[in-house]
């Protein structure tokens, strides 16, 4: 995979991650939360587990009983959810 098919592969990702774990992204922009999304936008183009992101993504059960750690993301993403 080349690194253009990464990079769209991630920023697909991101936003999949945070409708899969309860974040709406429109929402969390809106809300006035641009520089944290900011952040997490650029930490998702720098995620060195996109594979592992794309594997989680995949199993609708996510029946391997981990939540979404291995995401630099995740804590953001728990917080927004939370509201």
């Amino acid at each position: 995979m080349d690194g253009d098919d990464t990079t769209d592969e991630r920023a697909v990702n991101m936003g999949r991650m945070m409708r899969t774990v309860g974040v709406d992204p429109e929402a969390a922009f809106a809300a006035g939360l641009g520089l944290p999304m900011a952040r997490a936008v650029r930490k998702c183009s720098r995620c060195r587990t996109v594979a592992e992101c794309s594997h989680w993504l995949a199993d609708p059960d996510h029946a391997d009983g981990d939540r979404h750690g291995f995401c630099p993301n995740a804590d953001l993403f728990d917080r927004l959810r939370r509201g």
